[in-house]
């Protein structure tokens, strides 16, 4: 999958998650009834879409999913910290990093087994370290069918670190490109039906399309 594209789709997904999570923990009180939690609902939210979404979160079925989803969170085995570490924490994962690499080679390439991943615990899914959300452990490390198995056949499709940087930087060039490419398109549209977009929803850079039709506008009113 185009790591960009899995990338921004992630992305996205995280914030509107996190942004329905917030308004619901900000928004709803759980001592009012459901009309006083519409009757005051977010300014930038219309109140029947307000009214939609309490109705969502009370039903039986979603309270159902929700618990869930915390059991199952739960049970995770993956080790994750929140904030940064102490620094006698990163002390010692340091000196169990370099007891391990002291007792043979060091591999050229990362890999499930390597010093780094016995000593920190295996990758979170979707992500890998110091690489980010959006470049899954499979695209760095490939496909491999030893489950754990320290001999080099294992590592024979995996890609070296500075491979998936590479690959990752020219697709977000890419990526940016394609998108300000489109933000030209819209900003001539918009020039050209008198449109005006909020300030949160403005372009993030001033396309040449925007500097064509002031000129082009200035052109036409000097004549």
């Amino acid at each position: 999958m185009d790591i960009a594209y899995h990338y921004i789709l992630q992305d996205l997904g995280n914030k509107w998650r996190n942004n329905r999570i917030r308004l619901w923990n900000v928004g709803f009180k759980v001592e009012k009834s459901r009309e006083e939690n519409i009757t005051n609902h977010p300014p930038h939210i219309p109140p029947e879409q307000w009214a939609m979404f309490i109705d969502y979160r009370l039903r039986p079925d979603t309270q159902k999913i929700c618990k869930i989803n915390t059991i199952n969170k739960r049970k995770h085995e993956t080790p994750h910290t929140g904030g940064s570490k102490k620094n006698s924490i990163r002390k010692e994962e340091m000196e169990k990093i370099k007891a391990i690499e002291a007792t043979g080679p060091v591999p050229a390439k990362a890999s499930r087994t390597d010093s780094l991943s016995q000593v920190l615990g295996p990758e979170h899914p979707g992500r890998t370290r110091t690489m980010g959300a959006g470049v899954a452990p499979t695209q760095v490390f490939g496909f491999s069918s030893c489950h754990g198995n320290h001999s080099s056949s294992c590592s024979t499709g995996s890609l070296s670190l500075e491979e998936v940087l590479h690959q990752v930087q020219t697709q977000l060039r890419e990526e940016r490109a394609h998108r300000m490419n489109v933000e030209a398109v819209l900003a001539h549209v918009l020039s050209q039906t008198g449109i005006i977009l909020p300030p949160e929803l403005a372009l993030s850079n001033q396309p040449p399309y925007q500097n064509q039709a002031s000129s082009h506008s200035s052109t036409h009113n000097d004549s």
